[in-house]
């Protein structure tokens, strides 16, 4: 069985990214015998790397077909579109792309946090071809995906016409994602709260009672809308709990893409060493993570690993993109995740105010807590993925 998977950050550099896809993988290898998964990257090497056994598929091949500069089209425009696609001249360009699809059975999003108003060029071209796969009566579906923020009325209706297609959606939250699935007209039963795809890889890890450090990460890029000041309120806060709690600092970066680099920004603010080198698969991120007694964590990824765990979290942001991202984590997890907006003017307090207060509480407790919220999670998305294959009862 050829399935089509996409996994939204093609460089692959990006280790919370690389943990849903390995789950994505693990997770229908369990279900189908010997399937041909084809992986949409531009990082063949990495890909053998992190999913030894699946083959490379051209990110450049499925846009051009896909039109990822194209605004969206009327709805007969849109469908003209497609059929053409099918049964029309394709690009040489497209073809490589055409031609996995046209033997692929399924064709499914694995878990990411890419379709919003930020990224038009990708959101485009990812709805379409589900669109297009359903339409064509291949299974589809969308993995662990955190929506928004997403107002564009343009790429709404592509959502809209993905929800019509029939295509089915796991939600990390029920926060944001579930006002955004209505909006597009999602019937009810279309999709579900199942999680984070990567809370399994770090649930299934044997939780330490031994962690007495104080985990840190950050990411300074556009989105995050993170800048020197943020960056410094941050610093001021760790070194003061540093000073307080007699304990040391473990850097957790999460991402290594060129425009991201998150273990330069992290030493930054530590006034640490950058390291990169052994540092970037999910595997020791989660293991470093372990040793953490309490995480402060500007990165999304990083308090997935550290939640799944039983390791309470204070998550800071600045920009609504990860506003609504930790929020949305923080109802996943209740009690074990608060939330501070690093531009408020308290800022600094607040972040040592409450990694206190979690440093204080019973470890054991919370941990247990912690990963009750995340088996759930992990049973909620595992039977999303049966249903997606057409095994077990529908949802």
């Amino acid at each position: 069985m050829r399935i089509i998977l996409d996994n939204g950050a093609y460089t692959l550099r990006n280790m919370g990214d690389v943990a849903m896809l390995q789950t994505t993988v693990k997770r229908l290898r369990g279900m189908v015998r010997e399937p041909e998964l084809m992986v949409l990257t531009t990082s063949p090497d990495l890909l053998q790397r992190y999913c030894p056994g699946t083959l490379p598929l051209s990110v450049e091949s499925r846009n051009i077909g896909y039109e990822s500069v194209c605004p969206t089209r009327s709805d007969w425009g849109e469908t003209w579109a497609r059929l053409k696609l099918r049964w029309g001249s394709v690009p040489k360009e497209a073809r490589e792309f055409q031609e996995a699809l046209d033997g692929a059975q399924a064709v499914f999003l694995c878990g990411g946090g890419f379709l919003n108003d930020i990224n038009p060029y990708q959101t485009r071209p990812v709805l379409r071809m589900l669109t297009d796969a359903a339409r064509r009566g291949k299974r589809t579906a969308l993995f662990s995906q955190g929506l928004g923020p997403l107002d564009s009325p343009e790429l709404i209706a592509l959502l809209r016409r993905t929800c019509e297609a029939g295509v089915r959606t796991a939600l990390r939250e029920n926060l944001c994602g579930p006002e955004i699935m209505k909006r597009a007209q999602a019937k009810p039963g279309q999709y579900r709260i199942t999680g984070d795809d990567a809370v399994e890889m770090a649930w299934e890890q044997e939780p330490s009672r031994d962690g007495n450090a104080l985990g840190f990460s950050v990411r300074q890029v556009g989105y995050s809308e993170i800048d020197s000041r943020h960056l410094e309120t941050a610093a001021n806060a760790l070194q003061n709990l540093v000073k307080r709690l007699g304990t040391a600092i473990v850097p957790l970066p999460v991402s290594f893409n060129s425009h991201e680099r998150d273990h330069e920004i992290i030493a930054q603010v530590t006034g640490s060493t950058p390291k990169e080198e052994g540092m970037d698969t999910p595997e020791t991120l989660i293991h470093a993570t372990a040793g953490c007694r309490v995480l402060l964590t500007g990165t999304y990824h990083a308090a997935v690993f550290a939640l799944a765990q039983g390791i309470p979290c204070v998550c800071f942001y600045v920009s609504t993109y990860y506003r609504n991202k930790m929020e949305g984590l923080a109802r996943q997890f209740p009690g074990g995740c608060d939330v501070v907006d690093l531009g408020a003017p308290d800022a600094g307090a607040e972040l040592v105010k409450r990694a206190l207060r979690f440093w204080d509480i019973d470890a054991n407790a919370m941990a247990l807590e912690l990963r009750k919220s995340a088996e759930e999670q992990v049973r909620c998305g595992r039977k999303f993925y049966q249903t997606a294959m057409g095994i077990g009862n529908e949802l």
